[in-house]
């Protein structure tokens, strides 16, 4: 028995290790070996089976192995690594970098990190150097040009104007067609730039209204809020395939912004970087202006030539005597006259500069200072940042600032936390614009040639306004008295846990929310002649608003990731969300004021309160599952579903799939393996489905406060009696709306050729949108105007390509080309059963429309007659066109044929050179501002011919280019050959012109410009040694420094107001920036 015994403890003693080896636990590290990085998603797998796990946000990883175990570590874009386990418990590694392959992982919908060739759908990255080049103010403008499909829309040079981002077109009518914005993981607010919160939907026109085409100030996208210097990289997911599980918000595509962490360095765990910047801000582009001639006219009330008369009130019309030197009677008053001491008579002088007078040099001063650093298990990131921009126009500014913290640490082996916020605080004063005479340059555009602005008087000591014309505000006076002053505080930030249950699957939840409040004081100075921003008459008003915003979005998430063979591995996301918006606008618009300059409202006489809450709550269901086989081919299927509070209950459930997929060629044919001619061929293709929510309040009909005036003959004005007025709403609501739909697919293909140095892209793809949401006009009968219901039906489609190349790379020279570039159609299929059209606005005479069988936003103005040929129909007495009298015709289509950017980067050593030249190809403008220069004698090309003889009479010396004829009863035209008629040089140019004809003013809006450049240097690293810095950078940058295009006396890209989807018109409004200064970057 005894022997037994020995022999039993003698085996279990033998047997023993084996098994505690098959319990053996492995953990490490897994990091970059160029950088010393850890890398967060690394595959670590047991040779030969099923067992695997991935690396956390650290890039550490814990897996149980059994004896004589070989790990294999992968990741995309770097070599497989095998180790054997032997007696090792902790294995660390460094992967290097795989130059064959795409080195690119990308952060796709939820944030999760995809490897970029394993993608079936169209994305792109941008790295935080590409998007701080130019410095630029509103993070959207650093997109120009430098992703196909993506077309970047702004809309003028004041300080945080709006600038709209389109991504593969439109997806919708009236709704957004803006992309749905994601910081870290939570959907954030990119309103603002059509007409603030709540403004579309209550307040459009009227008192209560500060932006619209005829009041108030260009307002911001909310994107203006985010600091570029905290962004690590940007991904824009094109279309609903790429965004599905987002849901409904992302119809039109994604910005996922991803901010900076604290990073493990190799040879330090902590780092403060500081970069500034300063920027001279001008304006690009000013009109070439005539100096001959001087205000007045040369026609009589008739409209027949005569002697130039000197008109010195005259603010629309140039068309006056020589500008020689003669005495010509003041334009003011002889109460004004002794006030100032001025003559009676002056000298006729021309002043080719008043116009740039009304502007100044503005700047961008930046500051950025940001702590961060990192050990194997936790990190942390903190900044702020100090943004002022001084607009080229007085009383126009921009003060910003920022703070930011990430922070995550692992707690356990299996728990890890982190959180990211963000602190924004932002104030701003902004000057009047629109079609309206207070915007300074609604006549300053066309100030006469002979007016000294700058030394004239401007404002009387009482505070009342003086100015040669008493019909305009003067350009000084409105710009301070007038006024237009926001300020807003705003919290992005959210709180996120990861759970490792097994080595397999883990949960991952995050919390976040996004809220703000706004406050806006508007001024209308007494005896303001334009409508400011309230549009009162002149007698004063004072408005206090304030907009509460937040919106609030919890995640759950269920990741599963298996090798079900050798060869095929499957990861599995199952999730939920739970968004919750909630918005408060109120305020008070104070009018006829008591005491100038007193802004408390209480000077206010007359007093309209309003209030408007808007709540709506999104709830989702969604799951993706991602197949990979050998690592050549990949298929992802997605599938979400939710509930919207926006619809009844029997409709407020909505399902969307997408599926994409990808094969790796030159992985999946043995022949194409290892080549230096192809790196690198991909073909690729996406197909999805996914809703759109309606609008808040659009299945019922509400009351709504009484105008004051409401229609009724016998005129009763609210409130009556001491009692207040409402009524039902003209626009009914339905209760059956359901949601629009927009189906998407794509085919592409990626290719590399000579060990990636040539890169070529090619991608194809289609959106239809149905069941549109539009008004439908209905029977006045039913006491109604109109009825939402689901109908329209819109199609998108074109090409999208790029291609790169790297002709040099050798020693210490680099240089990098890329071309991108996109052709889009968009148009409108159909819309509902008697509705002829949509007006986008922004006016009755020019306004963009959606028409069925047009494309989206073609612009439709009042406009001359032509023939069916389109040829100009002149008056044969005259020699004079005439107004259609038809109305409205389509004059133009905003949409551009293909747009493109070229981006070149030129290294050596530590001298870098980078520009991007930014193109747009077709597309129209109507731009009113050529209009008035050229309708009032302004423009230089007014004055290229002579406009008087030697007698002192008008010359008739210009002929309109048409056909002489008349309009028969039946509305077509007996023509009697090309025009003859001789005329005037006013008659011409205010005839073409006139502001009544704005179908006339149609340009091709095409441009070639220089977007961006920059000239850095990086002090070496070998001089840096002996300091305690680690990184010193200095250089010069610019944006819009150069600009090429067949539109006279504008920049084109100029837009109406801040709508966002109404395109290709401008009235007035300010020019387009230029900026160019020094940047400095230190690290230590």
């Amino acid at each position: 028995m005894k022997h037994v015994l020995w022999i039993f403890a003698g085996c279990w003693l033998a047997l023993s290790p084996v098994a505690q080896a098959q319990n053996r636990t492995v953990t490490g590290t897994v990091a970059a070996a160029d950088d010393g990085q850890p890398i967060a998603g690394a595959n670590v797998s047991v040779k030969g089976t099923n067992t695997g796990t991935t690396t956390d946000g650290g890039g550490t990883y814990r897996l149980a192995v059994p004896d004589g175990a070989t790990l294999v570590f992968s990741f995309v874009g770097t070599l497989t690594q095998e180790i054997a386990v032997g007696n090792q418990t902790v294995i660390n590694v460094r992967l290097q970098a795989d130059t064959r392959q795409l080195e690119e992982v990308v952060v796709t919908a939820l944030g999760i990190q995809k490897a970029a060739k394993g993608l079936g759908f169209s994305q792109n990255s941008l790295k935080n150097e590409e998007l701080t080049v130019a410095r630029t103010t509103n993070l959207v403008n650093s997109l120009s040009g430098k992703i196909p499909g993506v077309r970047i829309a702004g809309t003028n040079g004041m300080v945080g104007s709006a600038s709209s981002i389109f991504i593969r077109g439109f997806t919708t009518f009236t709704q957004s067609n803006q992309p749905l914005f994601v910081v870290d993981g939570v959907p954030i607010d990119n309103g603002g730039g059509q007409s603030g919160t709540g403004d579309a939907f209550q307040f459009a026109t009227g008192p209560l209204s500060v932006s619209n085409s005829q009041t108030g100030v260009s307002n911001s996208n909310r994107a203006l809020d985010l600091n570029q210097d905290d962004i690590e990289t940007i991904t824009v997911l094109k279309g609903p395939a790429a965004a599905a599980l987002y849901g409904s918000r992302a119809a039109s595509g994604a910005i996922l912004i991803t901010t900076k962490k604290g990073k493990v360095g190799v040879n330090k765990k902590n780092t403060v970087n500081y970069t500034t910047s300063y920027n001279v801000v001008d304006v690009l582009r000013y009109p070439d202006y005539q100096n001959e001639y001087g205000r007045g006219t040369s026609l009589n009330a008739a409209g027949a030539a005569i002697r130039p008369i000197y008109q010195p009130n005259a603010d629309q019309s140039n068309w006056g005597p020589p500008i020689d030197g003669r005495n010509v009677a003041s334009a003011y008053t002889p109460a004004d006259r002794a006030l100032f001491g001025l003559p009676d008579s002056v000298r006729l002088t021309a002043y080719p500069n008043n116009v740039r007078d009304m502007f100044r040099q503005g700047s961008n001063m930046q500051h950025n200072l940001s702590f961060s650093g990192a050990t194997d298990k936790s990190s942390y990131y903190f900044s702020y940042g100090l943004l002022r921009e001084k607009g080229f126009m007085e009383s126009n500014q921009l003060d910003r600032h920022t703070f930011a913290a990430n922070a995550s640490s692992q707690l356990t082996q299996r728990l890890t936390v982190g959180t990211n916020a963000q602190f924004i605080y932002n104030t701003s004063q902004r000057s009047p614009i629109g079609n309206q005479l207070s915007n300074p340059l609604f006549r300053g555009w066309f100030l006469p040639r002979d007016y000294d602005l700058k030394n004239e008087p401007w404002v009387r000591p009482d505070g009342t306004q003086v100015y040669f014309n008493n019909n305009t505000d003067n350009p000084f006076w409105t710009l301070r008295n007038n006024l237009y002053n926001d300020d807003r505080a705003r919290f992005i930030g959210n709180v996120n846990a990861t759970f490792k249950l097994t080595d397999w699957l883990s949960y991952n939840g995050r919390l976040g929310t996004d809220l703000f409040t706004e406050r806006r004081k508007t001024i209308d100075a007494i005896g303001a002649r334009g409508q400011a921003n309230h549009s009162v008459a002149g007698v004063g008003a004072i408005g206090n608003r304030s907009i509460f915003r937040q919106e609030t979005s919890i995640y759950n998430n269920l990741t599963a990731q298996r090798n079900l063979t050798e060869d095929l591995t499957m990861n599995v996301l199952v999730g939920s969300e739970l968004n919750i918006m909630r918005m408060l606008d109120q305020g008070v618009v104070g009018n006829t004021t008591a005491t100038r300059d007193l802004t408390n409202i209480t000077n206010a006489a007359n007093f309209v309160p309003f209030e408007f809450l808007d709540r709506k709550r999104l709830i989702g269901v969604y799951a993706n599952v991602d197949l990979a086989y050998k690592q050549w081919a990949f298929l992802q299927l997605t599938g979400r579903n939710d509930w919207s509070s926006t619809f009844r209950k029997s409709n407020r459930s909505y399902f969307y799939p997408s599926v994409s997929g990808s094969v790796i060629l030159t992985d999946a044919i043995s022949s194409l393996k290892g080549q230096d001619v192809l790196s690198f061929a991909k073909l690729k293709t996406a197909w999805a489905k996914v809703g759109r929510e309606a609008t808040t309040y659009s299945t019922d009909v509400y009351y709504e406060p009484a105008n004051p005036q409401d229609g009724w003959p016998a005129q009763l004005v609210y409130p009556f009696l001491g009692q207040l007025g409402r009524r039902l709403q003209d626009a009914v609501g339905n209760p059956n709306l359901g949601p629009e739909f927009t189906r998407s697919w794509e085919v592409g293909t990626e290719l590399r050729f000579l060990r990636n140095r040539i890169g070529f892209d090619l991608t194809h793809f289609n959106q239809r949108s149905t069941n549109i949401i539009l008004s439908v006009p209905v029977a006045s009968a039913s006491g109604y105007t109109s009825v939402v219901q689901n109908a329209g039906v819109l199609e998108s489609g074109g090409w999208e390509w790029s291609l790169s190349v790297t002709p040099i790379q050798q020693n210490d020279w680099r240089l990098n080309i890329a071309f991108n570039g996109s052709r889009i159609r968009n148009n409108v299929i159909s819309l509902a059963p008697g509705v002829q059209n949509i007006s986008l606005g922004p006016f009755t005479t020019a306004q963009g429309r959606i028409e069925a069988g047009q494309p989206y936003g073609v612009i439709y103005a009042n406009t001359l007659q032509r023939t069916p040929e389109g040829q100009l129909v002149i008056n044969p007495a005259t020699g004079l066109p005439s107004l259609d009298t038809r109305g409205v015709q389509k004059v133009g289509d905003p949409n551009p044929n293909w747009t493109g950017g070229v981006t070149t980067n030129l290294s050596y050593k530590g001298l870098s050179l980078n520009f991007l030249i930014d193109i747009k190809r077709g597309g129209t403008i109507l731009s009113r501002v050529i209009g008035d220069i050229r309708r009032t004698g302004t423009a230089a090309e007014t004055a290229e011919l002579p406009r008087f003889g030697a007698d002192g009479l008008p010359l008739r010396n210009y002929v309109i280019d048409g056909v002489l004829g008349t309009l028969r009863p039946d509305g077509t035209f007996e023509t009697q050959g090309p025009n003859n008629v001789a005329i005037t040089a006013q008659q011409y140019w205010s005839s073409l012109y006139n502001f009544n004809n704005p179908g006339m003013f149609v340009f091709d809006g095409s441009w070639t410009r220089l977007r961006e450049a920059s000239l850095t240097y990086r002090i070496p690293a070998s001089v840096l040694s002996r300091t305690p810095f680690s990184n010193l950078e200095i250089g010069v940058n610019g944006r819009n420094l150069l600009l090429w295009t067949k539109v006279p006396h504008i920049d084109p890209e100029v837009n109406v107001g801040s709508n966002q989807n109404v395109q290709g018109i401008e009235f007035n409004t300010l020019p387009q920036s230029r900026t160019y200064g020094v940047v400095f970057r230190a690290s230590f």
